[in-house]
């Protein structure tokens, strides 16, 4: 069995690279018992959460009660739901309702959340008031670059200057870190990778990993957008920076599909003491 040292994991969105310092061989597997031990590795972290997934209150395929299901039949100890939102979305209270009434019969803990997005520099978050208050956990991802107006899936990106929409990008992320509702940052450099924009270098990553973690807010491992890359996790491991772990499902059958995040924390010598404890203390 030829030596693994790229590993190559299909998400749903891209196939994303990236390097690993260890490989089956090298460890004396055999090829027939890489995966399970790569699994006994999983299990070995202890972490049985997931902490980002959608139900079909917005794009979700599943119901809130489906997703709930799912996690007890699959152990995890705590959930997420983390429903996309909007400042006018007329479905909160319908929402918050089901969440709060399928978590009376789970074996799951389950926590009330939303993933938001920002929409200027000033910090201002896509939720109204009302929302904002009754969450036990706030995601904001940057679906969008607000400085520059794009959108996922907007061509313009690419008639911009890379370095400066790096920064204007990178501005954003500080942005969100200043909104003190803020529990989580969602899928980080997702928008950089998708446009081919240059990743931040090792001192740009360390200035945001310690701007991060002075902000005390957590960074997702995403395994449905398969990021943030491994040598961020271990800047942020250095800075002392919390992570959440997220499958960002949109379907029952995919609740609990970490594995490639366990992976890049485990291979960045993190363990369950490096994920954040969701309950918001406020």
């Amino acid at each position: 069995m030829e030596e693994i040292k790229i590993m190559k994991l299909a998400c749903k969105r891209h196939e994303f690279q990236t390097f690993c310092n260890h490989s089956p061989t090298a460890l004396g597997w055999k090829a027939e018992s890489a995966s399970e031990r790569i699994q006994q590795r999983f299990r070995a972290l202890e972490i049985k959460s997931d902490f980002h997934m959608h139900t079909n209150f917005t794009d979700g395929d599943s119901s809130v009660q489906d997703m709930i299901r799912a996690a007890n039949e699959k152990g995890l100890a705590k959930i997420a739901i983390t429903e996309h939102i909007r400042a006018g979305s007329p479905w909160v209270d319908k929402y918050i309702e089901a969440v709060e009434n399928g978590r009376k019969s789970s074996g799951s803990a389950v926590i009330l959340g939303f993933e938001t997005k920002l929409l200027d520099m000033n910090g201002t978050l896509d939720i109204s008031k009302s929302a904002e208050n009754r969450a036990e956990l706030i995601v904001c991802s940057l679906h969008r670059i607000p400085g520059l107006n794009i959108m996922e899936g907007d061509t313009t990106i690419q008639k911009l200057d890379p370095h400066k929409t790096k920064e204007v990008y990178l501005e954003a992320l500080r942005a969100i870190c200043r909104n003190k509702s803020v529990d989580i940052i969602g899928h980080p450099f997702d928008l950089l990778h998708k446009f081919n924009i240059t990743m931040p270098d090792e001192t740009e990553m360390h200035n945001l990993a310690s701007f991060i973690g002075a902000h005390g807010k957590a960074v997702e491992i995403n395994t449905n957008y398969c990021v943030p890359p491994p040598e961020f996790i271990r800047i942020c491991r250095f800075h002392g920076v919390k992570f959440s772990i997220g499958s960002d499902a949109h379907h029952a059958s995919k609740v609990g599909d970490i594995s490639w995040a366990l992976e890049m924390l485990r291979s960045a010598g993190g363990n369950k003491n490096d994920v954040m404890d969701l309950m918001r203390s406020d």
